[in-house]
């Protein structure tokens, strides 16, 4: 017996401009605000835990995030686009598990659209973005 699968939901969310498709497991929350500092924007979402805080992370065309390290663990998952650091170049798909092992600036040219937990603030380490970390639990 032949038997078609439905297609899997899927939400929707726009940033910068942006439209981006999303698996369905984000569907009760895509409607919350995008929050953001010049290339880069987070959408919050609801982990249910006190400590993992977990985001939508889009990074605009040629962005990057300030030098950093990690007081936790950061889990990324790629979604859309492409970002590259210090270790290697990324694209759609790829996940990253870093610690306080790793310092990176991740860069796009193209823009890209991450899936991110983290269970600790990030510590930044080079430049203006050190003004940050006294503030980096209100942040993270």
């Amino acid at each position: 017996m032949y038997r078609q699968s439905k297609p899997r939901s899927q939400s929707r969310s726009k940033v910068k401009g942006q439209q981006y498709n999303l698996p369905a497991a984000f569907r009760q929350q895509v409607e919350n605000h995008w929050q953001g500092i010049g290339k880069v924007s987070r959408l919050r979402l609801d982990t249910g835990e006190k400590q993992a805080r977990a985001s939508l992370l889009h990074i605009d065309k040629n962005g990057e995030i300030p030098q950093h390290t990690h007081k936790g663990q950061e889990l990324t998952l790629l979604l859309a686009g492409e970002f590259s650091d210090e270790y290697n170049t990324y694209s759609a798909g790829d996940f990253l598990l870093l610690n306080s092992d790793h310092e990176h600036s991740p860069k796009t040219v193209e823009g890209c659209l991450c899936y991110t937990v983290v269970d600790a603030p990030l510590y930044f380490t080079k430049g203006i973005s050190k003004l940050l970390n006294p503030i980096g639990e209100l942040i993270y």
